[in-house]
């Protein structure tokens, strides 16, 4: 991770890496919110070799929607 030399991304990876240590998957996600996890991270992947750089965009912004949420209830606890 700390080869992007992307900040963000490395302090993001760090905090999401600690939250999971803390807690169960099972605790933190049904298999709904897993499996819609899963499609995004398909369609991130897609649209990266597919070298669309604004679909990237906007579906990582899609994804990091939900973990901004996750986060947003791991500090209300």
């Amino acid at each position: 991770m700390n080869a992007t030399g992307n900040e963000t991304f490395i302090q993001l990876s760090s905090i999401i890496t600690e939250y999971f240590s803390m807690n169960q998957l099972e605790k933190i996600v049904d298999l709904d919110e897993y499996v819609a996890s899963y499609k995004e991270h398909q369609t991130i992947i897609e649209c990266i070799l597919n070298k669309d750089v604004e679909k990237a965009k906007q579906a990582m912004e899609t994804h990091l929607h939900h973990l901004y949420s996750l986060l947003d209830d791991w500090k209300e606890d």
